[in-house]
């Protein structure tokens, strides 16, 4: 039992007997390129600022660039790169109008039903937490305080979803799925996913500051997954990509997965900003607050990814998935 191939989620037009790494290959390119651009540019960025006069308002916003390292420099400029090339290549892969968005009333109840999963996958975890581990509230939090906690978070995890969705999925996935078969067009995306989540510098990577400065900080983000990584973390987040490329996958929609990675945000958002669990022999099993640092979330994360690959293989096997398909 395998997936099939489907013509509707493949790019440039390509047929199903035909791949192309042409999207890949941009994406790789576009990526690692932000980084080195970056890491060019921002010193030039950086010691304009540095030259500046310092001005006697310590809140002005020339004060609070100073006090900025170079590797926030490189970080930041990399990021408008990295946000010009995402612009390019969306309209390379001529996708302006066409990632996957489809809502009306079967769209919504597909988004509503995914967010629901979302929320009772972790929120079994913070169940079982609140019991075993017995988390310290932050605080002395009201009903209003807890709502308005709550709102926010589900507001962040709807923008974040819909961001994150149709980049990730909506072009990502889709790249790498023109490329090879869907299977490891899931799993290398998910891979990509992951990965793009790794990009922290420690204090003092560029510090004193020479002119090769940027160069150092772009070079430790680029490969920073491999320095910096965490184990569980990592799977979780490689896990929670699968799972939200196979919902894709399966509804031919992208408001699935923007409804389940709102929920996921939700209870993590919610969960981390009230409580505070201490580090013990507990928290590798269940996690802390952050909820998806244990092998509870990851081993729920792989019940998902099952489940949805078996009925997905079923669902092919009874007649075409094709986009906006939300039955």
């Amino acid at each position: 039992m395998g997936l099939r191939r489907e013509p509707a989620f493949i790019l440039f037009g390509e047929g199903i007997d035909l791949y192309s790494w042409k999207g890949a290959r941009w994406f790789l390119i576009t990526y690692f390129g932000a980084f080195w651009m970056a890491g060019l540019l921002a010193p030039l960025v950086y010691m304009w600022i540095q030259g500046m006069e310092t001005p006697s308002d310590p809140e002005s916003l020339i004060a609070y660039l100073q006090s900025k390292p170079v590797s926030k420099y490189v970080d930041r400029v990399r990021l408008l790169f990295a946000a010009g090339a995402v612009f390019w290549m969306i309209g390379a892969c001529g996708l302006w109008g066409r990632f996957g968005y489809f809502w009306g009333i079967g769209g919504l109840r597909s988004m509503l039903k995914f967010m629901l999963l979302g929320m009772v996958s972790l929120g079994l975890v913070v169940a079982i937490q609140s019991v075993i581990i017995d988390p310290t509230t932050k605080g002395n939090f009201g009903t209003g305080k807890v709502l308005e906690i709550m709102l926010t978070a589900l507001g962040a995890g709807l923008v974040i979803g819909w961001l994150e969705e149709a980049i990730f999925r909506g072009m990502v996935l889709r790249m790498f799925y023109s490329a090879t078969n869907p299977m490891f067009g899931v799993i290398l995306s998910a891979l990509v996913f992951a990965a793009v989540h790794f990009k922290s510098v420690p204090d003092g990577i560029g510090e004193p500051f020479y002119w090769y400065s940027g160069m150092l900080v772009a070079g430790y983000q680029s490969i920073s997954v491999f320095l910096t990584i965490e184990a569980v973390d990592f799977f979780n987040l490689f896990l929670a990509g699968v799972v939200l490329n196979l919902v894709f996958l399966r509804t031919g929609s992208l408001v699935g997965c923007m409804g389940l990675h709102a929920g996921w945000v939700l209870v993590r958002n919610s969960w981390s900003r009230l409580v505070e669990i201490p580090d013990t022999g507990l928290t590798q099993i269940w996690g802390t607050q952050r909820i998806a640092d244990g092998y509870a979330s990851l081993i729920i994360l792989v019940v998902l990814a099952i489940g949805l690959y078996v009925e997905l293989c079923q669902h092919q096997n009874k007649g075409k998935v094709g986009l906006g398909q939300m039955s």
